[in-house]
């Protein structure tokens, strides 16, 4: 297998499944050089591919809080790299969780910049049985949360990479 210490498929969906607290990735970054990682190829545009999704990242966040419906807004107009973003989902935001802290996050810090204060990331899922509030990912704690939908909250867009490699 190319990558090394992988947990199976079956193994991070049970992860995602746990509640927010137990919730703490499904991998370990290894940095190879500045450039490439085991799990992410960082690009000189302001993008990280996940190389195991194939999921295309803004690679720093703007350091800005937004509710959920603005947060929403923003990656819909979000001009990076010739990309159409979105708000990801929560189980998608949650792979970007690191087994280990790197500095005071569970967030790569080789891949991605962290800005502003507090470390909650909204998702796009909102929660099922409460319509005023939405799913987010804590990667100071490692965990994936709910809250209202009017709490400000930091932005880390999302596309899905059509072919390219």
């Amino acid at each position: 297998m190319k990558i090394k210490n992988r947990i199976t498929l079956i193994t991070c969906l049970f992860l995602l499944l746990l509640p927010g607290s137990l919730l703490a990735g499904a991998r370990q970054l290894k940095a190879k050089d500045s450039a490439k990682t085991d799990f992410y190829d960082i690009r000189s545009n302001g993008t990280v591919r996940d190389e195991v999704t194939g999921l295309l990242w803004q690679q720093e966040n703007d350091g800005n809080k937004r509710n959920w419906e603005e947060a929403k807004a923003y990656c819909a107009n979000l001009k990076l790299a010739g990309a159409t973003w979105r708000l990801p989902e929560d189980k998608e935001l949650s792979v970007l969780l690191e087994l280990r802290k790197q500095g005071n996050l569970y967030l790569s810090q080789v891949a991605f910049n962290h800005q502003g204060e507090g470390s909650w990331y909204w998702s796009t899922t909102p929660h099922a049985y409460i319509q005023s509030y939405a799913w987010y990912v804590d990667f100071e704690s490692g965990g994936l949360f709910r809250s209202e939908q009017s709490a400000r909250l930091h932005v880390r867009c999302v596309q899905t990479e059509s072919g390219a490699r």
